[in-house]
């Protein structure tokens, strides 16, 4: 582009950097990065978020929360992409402490979290098996005007079956219709998994059945969930 005396911007900037995210070339985008810097071009909230994602995905995540703060200290705010980011990151890693601290601070100076927000701390909270903190999480949505979706509905249910909690699991799956909530494939996937995994065959093929009466058609999860239940049932007869 030097040669076409054509002078990079930061949204061109932005494309290269991602562009070697993407292609697990991380440290050449931060080395982009300073270089767009040098060339007296500050960089934006979409250029700290293309890194700080690079970060995370990379499991460098002191490095992204450092960049967080940098890119606070020089006047920018983080955008819902920013936090949410970081939160799927902390969570992933098991960093539970410093994504709950996180998740705070948005609730408190940060953009208002949104349903990929709530989504990434409901799931983190499972996937850490703090299966209390995600229902209290899920009930406080509705205080704070947010409503459910499928993914999050389907998140709550596996953990129940995770945890043992077959009550709980089809007592929140029955609820979704009385929410305006139409159960999708996913949700109906969790279910009819942790039904079989329980040793409940006829109740799960009680669900398949009612899952196409209501329109919802199986896709290849599912019959990949109906096919293993099978090759079980067959080892031990």
């Amino acid at each position: 582009m030097d040669k076409l005396n054509i002078q990079p911007d930061q949204i061109t900037y932005n494309s290269m950097m991602d562009g070697l995210c993407l292609t697990g070339h991380l440290e050449e985008a931060v080395e982009l990065s300073d270089s767009m810097v040098d060339r007296g071009l500050a960089p934006n909230e979409f250029n700290y978020n293309v890194l700080i994602d690079g970060y995370c995905k990379n499991r460098k995540m002191d490095e992204a929360m450092q960049l967080f703060k940098k890119m606070k200290r020089n006047g920018l705010q983080p955008t819902t992409v920013t936090y949410n980011t970081l939160l799927g990151g902390l969570y992933c890693y098991g960093r539970v402490r410093a994504a709950n601290n996180l998740f705070g601070e948005m609730q408190a100076f940060g953009p208002s979290p949104d349903t990929v927000a709530y989504g990434t701390v409901l799931n983190g909270y499972c996937k850490n098996g703090k299966v209390e903190e995600a229902v209290e999480l899920f009930e406080s949505m509705e205080n704070a005007g947010m409503i459910a979706n499928a993914y999050m509905y389907s998140i709550l249910i596996h953990s129940f079956f995770r945890a043992g909690k077959l009550g709980d699991a089809r007592k929140l799956f029955n609820e979704i219709p009385n929410k305006g909530v139409a159960p999708d494939v996913v949700v109906y996937n969790t279910m009819i998994n942790g039904l079989f995994h329980n040793v409940m065959s006829l109740e799960a093929e009680k669900l398949i059945i009612e899952m196409e009466e209501k329109g919802c058609l199986p896709n290849a999860r599912t019959c990949d969930i109906i096919i293993q239940a099978f090759l079980i049932a067959k080892e031990t007869d």
